[in-house]
């Protein structure tokens, strides 16, 4: 019966997501089969636990089998009847492909063949370890596993624990626990492995969105190469396959900004034109825009205003350099701030009306003033520390030695996406009460585990930028 929840719990949102982007696709498709379905599971797990949440507390269905299957049955028919009605007339999908052919030596290929099979074991052995292990993390027992277990319990949402009458981390997006308690509702009882099993699911669609991300701008070798290097970071993997919601929040950002990335190419990737494929990719990036405020507190404070500001200097990009019709443009606007109105209004409305908080789960003390020992915390925690071996000291040097590549080209958003979020942490840090969340090397090294796909990525494609101008 948890085998069968798990394909069927997974499959069922899966399908939903994928409706959503053939829709937005429509006659132009811009994905591969395997990153529509990798998206397809990621947004339509986010977009159908939002409309679970919402009928709960608007309509009343209850967090009962029969009350999640009215609201899938609900989104399938709402996307599937305009799918089915126009599925005549859509292009078949478009395969990775990038216009370099560039064949790796044996050498490389046997060690990436045995860095893969390493990496994979490693995955394998600690994915176990997850699924027969009972939890043990702070956040898992007492946030994501225990909210699931009282939506599951009590067939319905609430904001108070049974034993405490205060929100506390209640101020959360409820989308994480609400998965669970689909597939423990659906396997008919609670069950830890089962529950936590959807994070290595999530850790496993950021490392596919990464490899076709590097795949489209680099041979596959690179696309290979950056995979692993995400894959191997120590507190990436241990964060990716642990019932923790950072990477839940990490492979939506990188979904919209890849997206963006994508729309700004010359080719977007398909070598028939920007004008015929960019106004798509930035409808899919706007769906990725709008779902991220309901992932985690985060995603609206820090990393909204900032995907909302790329995407908008996109548009304009667009519009100042004639890249897509003036109608394209506009139809692409108009959808995307359908989308992110439709979910992002009702939701930061909702928080609200029941006085929640938009920060981690505390509050912010605003006077300003150096925080002593955050620097040194920081610096430690960035470059001396087993965390991310020596990714960073290499990140940078790329980043001043190629700061043209990186701030004058479509890398642009992956640079900036990166900056904002990353400065703005710091000057918290440096300066307000947040300072614990640096110094006891918790806040601080879950940001970077937010902005890590795009740092890894942009790390590869400077230093295939590097070895290429060499030659």
């Amino acid at each position: 019966m948890i085998l069968f929840a798990f394909i069927v719990g997974l499959a069922i949102p899966a399908l939903v997501g994928w409706l959503v982007i053939d829709l937005l696709e429509g006659k132009t498709p811009v994905l591969d089969r395997i990153e529509k379905w990798t998206l397809g599971y990621v947004f339509g797990v986010t977009l159908s636990m939002f409309c679970a949440f919402f009928g709960n507390v608007l309509l009343g269905i209850p967090f009962t089998v029969m009350g999640f299957l009215m609201v899938y049955g609900a989104l399938l028919i709402a996307f599937g009847v305009p799918w089915w009605i126009a599925k005549n007339g859509r292009s078949s999908a478009t395969p990775l492909r990038h216009s370099a052919h560039e064949s790796p030596s044996r050498p490389v290929t046997v060690a990436l063949i045995v860095g893969t099979v390493w990496v994979g074991l490693r995955m394998i052995l600690l994915t176990l370890t997850t699924l027969m292990t009972p939890p043990f993390f702070d956040d898992t027992m007492d946030n994501w596993n225990l909210r699931g277990k009282i939506f599951y319990y009590g067939k319905t949402f609430t904001l108070e624990f049974p034993w405490n009458a205060t929100p506390g981390v209640s101020s959360y997006p409820p989308t994480v626990p609400l998965m669970k308690t689909w597939l423990s509702t659906l396997a008919g009882g609670w069950s830890e492995g089962l529950v936590n099993s959807i994070h290595v699911v999530w850790f496993i669609a950021l490392l596919i969105l990464v490899f076709c991300m590097l795949r489209r701008s680099l041979p596959i070798a690179w696309a290979a190469l950056g995979t692993l290097i995400l894959a191997s970071l120590p507190l990436e993997m241990i964060q990716g396959v642990n019932a923790y919601a950072d990477v839940f929040l990490s492979v939506h950002l990188f979904a919209a900004v890849g997206l963006m990335v994508q729309g700004l190419r010359c080719d977007g990737g398909t070598g028939k034109g920007v004008s015929r494929n960019t106004p798509t990719q930035l409808r899919l990036a706007g769906l990725a825009i709008a779902l991220v405020p309901f992932t985690k507190n985060e995603g609206w404070a820090l990393y909204f205003p900032v995907l909302l500001l790329l995407f908008v200097g996109t548009l304009t990009w667009c519009w100042q350099r004639r890249a897509v019709t003036q109608r394209e443009l506009l139809r692409t606007a108009a959808i995307s701030a359908v989308m992110i109105l439709a979910i992002c209004v009702p939701w930061i409305g909702f928080k609200f009306v029941h006085g929640l908080a938009f920060g981690n789960a505390k509050g912010i003390d605003w006077h300003l003033t150096w925080q002593t020992g955050v620097l040194q915390a920081i610096g430690v925690n960035t470059f001396l520390e087993g965390n991310w071996g020596l990714l960073f000291p290499l990140f940078f040097g790329l980043l001043i030695a190629r700061w043209r590549t990186a701030l004058r080209s479509s890398l642009l958003v992956l640079t900036l996406l990166f900056l904002i979020p990353y400065l703005t942490q710091l000057f918290a840090y440096l300066f307000t009460g947040l300072a614990q969340e640096a110094l006891f090397q918790t806040g601080y090294a879950r940001g970077l585990i937010h902005l890590m796909p795009v740092i890894v990525t942009l790390t590869v494609i400077l230093l295939h930028d590097v070895l290429h101008a060499k030659k």
